[in-house]
């Protein structure tokens, strides 16, 4: 959890469907304590990303945390805001926090479908995701069979 000034609360990652604005506020320190510890066990074992995927991003909590922990990386964030819980997420916006929040310019962020990747074979040595199968309704199986054709060996 945070005992500084968190990178979410100066930024708008919206309100998640389920929840509220403070349910979703506890639900965004959460996930974000989650991958921290998540990615010191990729630490541990000598991972350090060159090149990540965010699948799904909504707003991009997910690629900030990524991007100020590995500012060498390049990350790109995707999403296609189609699910009817999105309408008030937007690329624009998504760009917006990621600018709001002074981030390192290693990233970029793609409007396309999980399922229709335009990234070749092995673009990518790192993928992170949170919060976005329920979204895929019907084309599960296509967006995870895409996330194995994009990630290196």
């Amino acid at each position: 959890m945070c005992t500084r000034p968190c990178l979410w609360e100066h930024a708008d990652f919206g309100t998640y469907h389920h929840t509220d604005v403070e349910g979703s506020r506890r639900t965004r320190i959460r996930v974000a304590s989650l991958f921290h510890m998540a990615l010191s066990y990729a630490d541990e074992v000598g991972h350090v990303p060159r090149t990540v995927l965010d699948a799904g991003c909504g707003l991009e909590l997910i690629s900030a945390v990524m991007s100020r922990r590995y500012q060498e990386a390049r990350i790109v964030g995707a999403d296609n805001f189609s699910d009817e819980s999105l309408e008030s997420s937007t690329a624009a916006r998504a760009l917006e926090n990621m600018k709001l929040l002074n981030l390192p310019l290693n990233f970029e962020f793609v409007k396309q479908d999980l399922s229709l990747f335009p990234f070749g074979d092995a673009s990518f040595d790192t993928i992170v995701t949170s919060l976005v199968y329920h979204n895929l309704k019907a084309s599960k199986t296509g967006g995870i069979r895409e996330l194995i054709t994009v990630i290196s060996p």
